[in-house]
């Protein structure tokens, strides 16, 4: 498998397959493919999936090819960069809407799942996702994102819709902020994830949540 990355602040992922390759990925992701590859849906072939935050990671397919050269493009939900995550030198964590897709050879599963009383995770709550095994996954930002290695016992005070994906290494624990609340949207409660080093961390720009509350508060009533 080959790929590469286009564009700038709405990027598409192109992958490129010799035959008989597969790529697993959000069907919702799908922009193009090209003959000769075909595309198989695959219910919930993530394990674990008891809820689901969107129906972009409801449904998988598996894009296969059949001959050398075979092509697919796959793009994020939101605006924002395609980060790669390489599970061959370690596993991840990340939030679960951003997931784009991944190698024949990563295994994904359920973490946890947490009902978060907020705007930002207005349908079923907070989803983390585990990555393992020995390939490469991608998943999208929200806006832009930034890698930060932490060293041991290092800690990262993270607005948790922006606490994008972690090494497994990484601790991390979720909560409110105590005695403190925001109006702004209805949202109820601010909620921090504390990520402590040792391991990779990636912070996305944009707040998800209040982004498409900001649009919504535009449209007509």
């Amino acid at each position: 498998m080959r790929y590469s990355v286009t564009g700038d602040i709405l990027q598409l992922l192109n992958v490129e397959m010799d035959e008989g390759e597969e790529f697993i990925a959000c069907a919702d992701a799908m922009v193009y493919m090209t003959g000769g590859v075909s595309m198989e849906a695959k219910v919930s072939s993530v394990k674990g999936i008891k809820n689901v935050v969107s129906r972009r990671t409801e449904h998988m397919a598996i894009f296969k090819s059949k001959k050398d050269g075979g092509h697919i493009g796959l793009g994020g939900s939101l605006p924002g960069k395609i980060v790669e995550l390489n599970t061959s030198e370690g596993g991840w964590v990340f939030q679960m809407p951003s997931l784009i897709g991944f190698e024949k050879t990563v295994e994904t599963e359920t973490l946890v799942q947490k009902k978060l009383s907020s705007t930002q995770f207005s349908h079923s709550g907070l989803l983390l996702q585990s990555l393992d095994g020995k390939g490469k996954a991608f998943i999208s930002s929200a806006g832009d994102y930034q890698m930060i290695n932490l060293k041991e016992n290092e800690t990262y005070l993270i607005s948790t819709a922006n606490a994008l994906a972690w090494e497994s290494t990484v601790k991390f624990d979720i909560s409110t902020v105590p005695g403190l609340k925001t109006a702004t949207f209805g949202a109820e409660s601010i909620f921090i994830t504390t990520l402590t080093g040792p391991g990779r961390i990636v912070i996305q720009s944009m707040n998800p949540g209040y982004s498409a509350a900001i649009v919504s508060s535009f449209l007509p009533k």
